[in-house]
């Protein structure tokens, strides 16, 4: 896990999507959030920042001896892993173990269920010992573990959930792991200082590690219950929905509506928007999830049949977990063509595209809503001709005065002059880039 290592994996066949890339050759491995795979790290997340969740008293003595022993200074990894994990054992209730890659590789502890891991941890000594990081460390020795061919089976029954701890001396982090197509993982914690605060009265300290820490307990037993029994007789069913998020209904007229996912709408590794199913009446929809959604413009513009007709727009399930404010958005599947994929397969535009996308930006203008990112990837010309165009993706739409860029601009994109992260969207944005659009594309 030494740097020149990491960097090579990251520009390779299988980095992982955990935000790092090499700064040689630059490439996106921002993926989507671990908590859409499995829910239980949405859970996990809700309790570290729940203030009523309070560990009882005998384990937060018991994390007071943890971090004792964490604030030593200890001779050589054996000693401060002897001293310091067996305390971590307790306290989880779990009994971890050394196993053996096939490639004779093997992480510092494991916590093993129905023959696959549930948690991996990496322990060094100090911070950077070796001129390693113990969180990359794990994170690529829990890679390793579900890509082993002795896990194949294992790997192809779910996500592959696992709860991956870092400890670097009196550090401690605990990310998110998810094996689909490639492997995700998110940092759940930064590191903290698993020491005793170097002054007195330090109670609020200790009482924080051990929310931190009884979460992960409770967070381990959850997926213990949830990890599917291993038969050696019968092999589990290997099952594509591995690869989509774990959503798969949504409310509708009082119903609950089941889907199935079909695909990815894009191939990039982030896309967070899928074409479903639903199981019943097999009609095709629209499933994405979102951090901030202009709902009224949607609704407002799929009144005017131009854009999709909104089906939900609220919380990913039934659950109290509160996805860092993430939401589930529904909507029609509308066959066609964006206009980004008609200029470059040379299809025919109809004429008046212009027109109608000048008549809609007017509409949405005079009913007080702005769009923002306007752009012919957003732009659908459907195969009902009844329909001339219909615009997608509300994420940034919302009121004049009101809505809001995202903090990070594309740099590929000719965004109007005074466009800037967290500034706001205008009416004057919109028209700029319908203006780059017919420019663009020559309409």
């Amino acid at each position: 896990a030494k740097s020149q290592e990491y960097r090579i994996n990251q520009r390779g066949a299988l980095p992982i999507y955990d935000g790092r890339y090499d700064a040689l050759h630059p490439t996106s491995t921002v993926g989507p959030p671990v908590d859409l795979y499995y829910s239980g790290f949405a859970k996990f997340r809700d309790d570290l920042n729940d203030s009523n969740n309070h560990p009882p008293p005998e384990f937060v003595c018991g994390v007071a001896k943890l971090m004792a022993a964490a604030a030593g200074i200890y001779t050589d990894e054996d000693a401060f892993s002897s001293a310091v994990f067996s305390l971590l054992q307790v306290l989880l209730d779990a009994q971890c173990i050394t196993i053996k890659n096939q490639d004779k590789t093997s992480a510092d502890f494991v916590l093993y269920f129905e023959r696959a891991i549930l948690l991996l941890c990496e322990l060094k000594r100090e911070v950077g010992e070796g001129g390693c990081d113990a969180s990359t460390q794990a994170i690529l020795s829990t890679l390793r573990y579900w890509t082993q061919t002795d896990n194949e089976v294992a790997s192809r029954v779910n996500c592959c959930p696992t709860y991956v701890v870092a400890f670097g001396g009196p550090w401690l982090a605990i990310m998110g792991a998810v094996v689909t197509s490639r492997c995700i993982a998110q940092r759940l914690t930064d590191f903290m200082w698993l020491a005793p605060q170097d002054c007195l009265l330090n109670r609020d300290h200790v009482h924080k590690v051990a929310r931190t820490l009884f979460s992960l307990k409770n967070a381990l037993a959850a997926l213990r219950q949830q990890r599917p029994p291993h038969s050696a007789t019968s092999p589990p069913e290997i099952s594509d929905a591995r690869f989509f998020p774990h959503p798969t209904s949504y409310p509708r007229a009082g119903q609950r509506i089941r889907f199935d996912y079909v695909a990815a709408m894009e191939k990039d590794p982030s896309c967070v928007t899928f074409h479903c199913q639903v199981i019943d009446t097999k009609e095709d929809i629209v499933v994405k999830f979102v951090s901030s959604y202009g709902k009224e413009a949607h609704e407002f513009l799929g009144r005017l049949l131009c854009a999709p007709q909104l089906f939900y727009c609220g919380p990913i399930d039934e659950s109290r977990c509160s996805y860092g404010g993430m939401q589930m958005v529904v909507m029609e599947f509308i066959p066609g063509q964006t206009l980004s994929l008609a200029q470059a397969t040379g299809s025919i535009i109809a004429d008046n595209v212009p027109q109608v996308l000048t008549e809609v930006l007017t509409a949405l203008h005079d009913e007080g809503f702005v769009f923002g990112d306007l752009r012919g990837p957003n732009i659908i010309l459907p195969d009902d001709r009844s329909r001339s165009v219909v615009l997608l993706d509300f994420d940034w739409a919302g009121k004049a005065g009101e809505a809001r860029y995202p903090i990070n601009l594309s740099s590929g994109v000719k965004w109007p002059p005074d466009a800037q992260g967290l500034g706001k969207i205008t009416s004057s944005h919109d028209d700029y880039m319908l203006r780059q659009i017919i420019e663009e594309y020559c309409l």
